[in-house]
């Protein structure tokens, strides 16, 4: 079992993690309603230039907003609470082409935890993985 800490952002009360997409550190929000992780377009350009990436595909979203279209990927290096994942399927959209500015780099869905048992302690903001 292993415990990470997690910071709160102050406004809406969402769970931030640090992550490491080819061992480049992004901020991720945890969103276990989506069913896929999805970085911001610039975050992939940068861990290019520190391992292998492959682009495989175009897929559509549903969202809260609407639908959007996201590119796939195949980073060579996805780590998050302690997992790491090689050759790892990530979805990339351009946030700002959006309109979207963003204080994080993309979410962490439900995809990367299906295989693990977690516990969220709001109050202490740990999260347990087993």
């Amino acid at each position: 079992m292993k415990e990470f800490s997690f910071e709160i952002h102050p406004v809406s009360n969402l769970i931030y993690l640090k992550a490491t997409l080819n061992d480049q550190e992004i901020l991720l929000l945890l969103d276990t309603g989506a069913s896929s992780t999805i970085i911001d377009s610039s975050s992939i350009l940068i861990a290019e230039l520190f391992g292998s990436i492959i682009k495989t595909d175009e897929l559509k979203f549903e969202t809260a907003n609407g639908s959007l279209v996201a590119t796939e990927y195949i980073v060579e290096i996805f780590e998050c609470l302690g997992i790491r994942k090689n050759n790892y399927r990530i979805c990339a959209y351009d946030f700002i082409s959006q309109g979207f500015l963003p204080d994080i780099d993309g979410m962490l869905g439900a995809d990367f935890l299906l295989n693990h048992k977690i516990c969220i302690d709001y109050p202490n903001k740990k999260i347990t993985i087993q």
